[in-house]
């Protein structure tokens, strides 16, 4: 399942199984591989504070300046191809939701957060106090406090029911 979200020009993407689609007016705008995205299957768009589209899908993409295409895979460095969530926290680093782990960029690559390596990452919240809620698959959360660089699990021992987690909100 896809996210909705908002550019800063207050559009909305819609990422689908067929591309991702933006309302533009009153009128929706589809855009797939006939239109330069590298796949087709999407799973969460976000415009960063330079303009720049990025893309969860099979890989990273990064849309630079509305013309260029940048993107990451396993082969660059991901621990694997499937994105479900991209979130660039309030420090301004990159976090990537995969597969394989929660990944976050870094000059040197991409870094697999230490105790995320077997987990299959879906979705990333950044609560008030900067500390990152994961969603998992199978149903669990992570939250990961980069202060303490201290991560704490919650399952079905600790309440968390059910087969998946849809979304993380913050309630405030």
């Amino acid at each position: 399942r896809g996210a909705l979200n908002t550019d800063r020009g207050g559009r909305l993407w819609v990422p689908t199984d067929e591309g991702m689609s933006c309302i533009v007016g009153e009128k929706w705008r589809h855009f797939g591989v006939n239109d330069g995205l590298p796949t087709d299957w999407t799973r969460y768009v976000f415009e960063d504070r330079e303009g720049s589209l990025w893309v969860a899908s099979i890989g990273v993409h990064r849309l630079i300046g509305r013309g260029f295409w940048t993107s990451w895979r396993r082969a660059q460095g991901l621990p694997g191809d499937t994105i479900w969530d991209i979130h660039r926290d309030r420090r301004g680093r990159l976090w990537v939701a995969t597969d394989k782990g929660l990944c976050r960029a870094t000059t040197q690559g991409w870094r697999v957060l230490s105790g995320t390596e077997k987990a299959s990452t879906r979705r990333i919240h950044e609560d008030a106090r900067g500390r990152l809620w994961i969603s998992l698959m199978p149903a669990a959360i992570l939250l990961y406090d980069p202060a303490e660089n201290r991560i704490v699990r919650y399952s079905k021992a600790s309440g968390v029911i059910g087969t998946q987690i849809i979304s993380l909100e913050e309630d405030g």
